[in-house]
């Protein structure tokens, strides 16, 4: 038999994938977020989602801090939540939404991927750094010859 919690969650995820076309593994990291969430209402404060105030999502977020909860996971969680109390708000199943003051963390952009092997090799960069290292106007002018270079 499933929670009030877990049929909300469920609710919620059925429009997510009706309205924005998520995909099956999103669906799947929100609903995981969720559930725990609200188990963490449940057992640490003793509401529901549909009682959740402001005050303890900040609980909530602050506990993900303190277990080291990676910035990345707690912007994925954030953007769960705020579309679970949209939602809410929406269906008139709650009147205050407890994340509408919430700021999402500033992520940084991930590093471009190194390039390595056929791929690194073929590119005119590679061609032009090669060209300046056999020739002495390269990176390695300064420690050796051109002679050694090539």
């Amino acid at each position: 038999m499933q929670s009030a919690a877990d049929t909300l969650v469920h609710q919620y995820l059925d429009a997510c994938w009706l309205e924005k076309g998520l995909s099956d593994n999103s669906l799947e990291a929100y609903r995981r977020d969720l559930t725990a969430f609200a188990d963490w209402l449940g057992q640490s404060r003793g509401v529901s989602l549909l009682n959740c105030s402001d005050v303890d999502l900040n609980a909530y977020l602050a506990w993900r801090y303190q277990q080291k909860f990676n910035g990345r996971s707690t912007a994925r969680f954030l953007s769960a939540v705020r579309g679970l109390f949209q939602y809410l708000l929406r269906e008139n199943r709650i009147s205050v939404d407890p994340s509408a003051r919430i700021e999402m963390p500033k992520l940084g952009k991930p590093l471009p991927k190194a390039m390595s092997g056929p791929t690194w090799k073929g590119c005119w960069q590679h061609r032009i750094l090669m060209t300046r290292l056999v020739c002495g106007t390269g990176p390695c002018w300064s420690c050796c010859t051109p002679a050694a270079c090539g």
